[in-house]
């Protein structure tokens, strides 16, 4: 398969974030990381491993580098294939833009990054581009529709209801098929497919027997009560294609989050209504062929 319109989204390390915002050069960031009792040898090293992955792709794709800030949906529309490049929240964000072009994401230091939806090599993956050596996985992702309003980002991993203060306590109804109920005292909930089956969604229903698992290609969601409550229904479920779960919120100072990306989070108060069901655009996740060695 070749790809004609290829764009490559890098993500800033930590140091060029740092040296813009304090206006600093390495001697003097150098300086603030050891007041600040950080650890700065380590992460210069993990800037210095993040600039040389970034650098293959600049030498390989020189025309085709977008900065994240300039990336947005209509780059994505334009591009038959989107490389994220930095960590797994860095794909999660750039994944919100892509609606039908496949993406790769690619890990800039897997030795500091564990990069879950990542290939942890670029030079491999980028040879593997060439022989064809990969597949396209169609990946569920979440649709949250705030009523009212443009529709809200594609949640790939997990998407979280409750209130804006992490510590307050979130009220809201819950109706799912021909049932519903009124949740007076939790804190929230997690909507998640089999890319957020994580530790975070697995804690959140350790009350439960088991949290349901399935694999991120599976056309389903699932979602979970963050804490128990014995007089509650609805504290766990799967959503099917075609099924919708929806909240109305009784609290304002409420959000919704998306993959917990901080600058994706819709506001929403009392009396909001939220649907959740599956999204009609699933991801088109570039996984390399493992068995092509």
């Amino acid at each position: 398969m070749k790809f004609s319109k290829i764009v490559v989204v890098p993500k800033m390390t930590m140091v060029q974030v740092d040296m813009n915002r304090y206006g600093l050069d390495e001697t003097g960031l150098r300086s603030r990381y050891a007041a600040d009792g950080k650890d700065a040898a380590s992460i210069f090293e993990s800037h210095d491993r993040q600039v040389k992955s970034i650098g293959l792709l600049r030498k390989r794709f020189p025309h085709a580098i977008y900065q994240r800030e300039a990336f947005n949906q209509a780059v994505a529309n334009e591009a038959d294939l989107i490389i994220a490049a930095g960590g797994d929240d860095h794909f999660k964000y750039i994944s919100h833009y892509v609606k039908d072009a496949p993406i790769l994401g690619l890990n800039t230091d897997p030795e500091r990054s564990r990069g879950e939806l990542l290939e942890n090599s670029v030079a491999r993956a980028l040879e593997k581009l060439d022989k064809d050596e990969f597949k396209i996985d169609d990946e569920t992702r979440i649709r949250a529709e705030v009523v009212g309003r443009m529709p809200f980002f594609p949640s790939m991993s997990i998407c979280a209801v409750g209130r804006s203060d992490p510590f307050g306590n979130f009220r809201y109804r819950i109706e799912f098929k021909n049932e519903c109920d009124e949740h007076k005292i939790t804190s929230g909930l997690i909507i998640y497919t089999g890319n957020g089956v994580t530790d975070w969604t697995k804690g959140a229903g350790r009350y439960l027997e088991s949290v349901e698992t399935f694999n991120p290609t599976e056309i389903k969601i699932g979602w979970v009560v963050r804490e128990p409550h014995d007089d509650y229904r609805l504290m766990s479920g799967t959503v099917h294609e075609g099924e919708n779960l929806s909240i109305v919120c009784y609290k304002d100072d409420s959000r919704i989050s998306a993959d917990g990306i901080t600058e994706h989070i819709a506001h929403i108060g009392s009396g909001t209504r939220v649907r959740f069901g599956i999204s009609p655009t699933p991801l088109r996740h570039v996984r390399i062929d493992k068995n092509a060695e």
